[in-house]
């Protein structure tokens, strides 16, 4: 791996690293993730090796190790364009990969030494089926993923040597102009998380959910009426149909836990700005968003101030998270996802693979599935996509029971349709599924 150049870490790879360190060595596995491309029919291994080719000329997290000798000034280092990583062919169909997919997905990177992908080319006879992709976390978040699933789906067929011109972004570039902000707008930044954590400490809920190895249990739907009631609110309210949801979240939180004041990590929305959207990094973080919602408050005046709230958090931008902790005299631990109780991420776009067409005989109806035990994370996580003129809706409960992870999404529905005059209107007519 020939080394070309190196430079700061994003302020999104910077919070994971800081994550990872936190984590106990038999756990740093758990921010490994899997994901698989569908390849067309007809596609050989040649020229999906070929294709990769041409992405890790383009996006260098592809190529990209961690200097971690000074712990307190990582470095990130992109090797030379011609880097790829080992693309391993794997004969049989995809469900014979299963396991030897799970335990390339529970072996932990060296990130000092390795690549943060991991990618198996899964073949029967002369075709390919898939793409398998295991990749650290600190490579790239889920928007990411689509980015690379359309540039190799683009890329197949095309010679390696139309890859020409080096890297299309430069993630040391943009890390640099992360850190040129003003001293102004960091003391800005700063007193804001100082406040929202500050908030938080006075929720006193850390340790809510510590305990055991626990179960990881996800109950999920499709919903075209909770999109709808989302939009009718959010159209008179003049808020944005995200921060209903987040509002009927944070409702379904106090009524299940008993609580006015609700500590929300919101991913942060720069994904979607032309800046960002066709890159493959990490550039994401959660925010800290402290959330009153006392019970004598309208659902519909708990929009807008939970909106207001959510714009100020996006408008700040990204956060370094060493000095973050630092000036608020938090530890790191609280700024990354092992301090998180509760999370949000809204998504107005599918990610990855895209989801599958809409059971219309499904929808509403909750599904479940249970996932690999959690050792260290804990908490609840919503995530909403749209999805066609629907909403895929998915609550993750870490060491959390099943009623738990029922009782909020039901709460969400509660909220969402107590603040729908519409609703109630067709309710009172005889005809609330209308």
């Amino acid at each position: 791996m020939g080394l070309t150049t190196d430079g700061p870490l994003l302020y999104g790879q910077l919070a994971q690293l800081r994550e990872l360190e936190e984590l106990p060595a038999a756990s740093r596995s758990e921010n490994n993730r899997v994901a698989s491309i569908r390849l067309p029919p007809g596609t050989t291994v040649a020229a999906v090796r070929s294709a990769l080719k041409i992405l890790c000329v383009r996006h260098e997290s592809l190529r990209t190790t961690y200097d971690l000798s000074r712990p307190r000034s990582p470095r990130q280092v992109m090797h030379d364009p011609r880097s790829v990583p080992d693309a391993v062919r794997w004969d049989g169909p995809v469900e014979a990969a299963a396991d030897r997919i799970g335990a390339l997905h529970a072996e932990a990177f060296d990130l000092r030494n390795e690549f943060a992908w991991r990618l198996r080319i899964l073949a029967e006879g002369s075709n390919t089926t898939h793409l398998v992709l295991i990749y650290h976390h600190i490579a790239t978040d889920a928007f990411g993923l689509q980015v690379f699933r359309r540039d190799l789906l683009e890329a197949l067929g095309r010679s390696p040597d139309s890859a020409t011109g080096g890297a299309a972004y430069s993630l040391v570039t943009l890390a640099r102009q992360q850190r040129m902000t003003t001293s102004a707008a960091q003391l800005r930044q700063v007193r804001h998380w100082e406040s929202v954590l500050a908030g938080e400490a006075r929720v006193g809920i850390v340790g809510l959910y510590d305990g055991a190895v626990g179960p990881v249990l996800l109950g999920h739907l499709t919903s075209r009426r909770w999109r709808t009631a989302a939009e009718r609110v959010a159209s008179t309210s003049g808020t944005s149909i995200a921060s209903v949801i987040l509002t009927a979240y944070a409702c379904a939180l106090r009524g299940v836990h008993y609580m006015e004041a609700v500590p929300i990590r919101l991913a942060s929305a720069n994904r979607f700005s032309a800046k960002w959207k066709d890159f493959i990094a990490l550039s994401t973080q959660w925010m800290p968003l402290g959330l009153e919602v006392p019970w004598k408050a309208g659902f519909r005046g708990l929009v807008e101030t939970v909106h207001s709230r959510s714009v100020r958090a996006h408008s700040l931008g990204g956060y370094d998270i060493d000095t973050t902790a630092d000036l608020c005299g938090v530890p790191v631990r609280q700024l990354t996802g092992l301090g998180m109780k509760y999370a949000f991420n809204y998504i107005p776009t599918s990610i990855a693979d895209p989801l599958p067409p809409v059971d219309e005989s499904r929808l509403d109806a909750i599904q479940w599935e249970e996932l690999p035990a959690a050792t260290v994370y804990r908490g609840l996580y919503l995530k909403v996509v749209e999805h066609h003129d629907s909403w895929y809706i998915a609550l993750t409960g870490m060491g959390v029971d099943r009623d738990v992870v029922e009782a909020v999404l039901g709460g969400i529905s509660d909220a969402m349709f107590c603040g729908d005059e519409k609703f109630h209107e067709r309710k009172r007519s005889g005809n609330p599924g209308a």
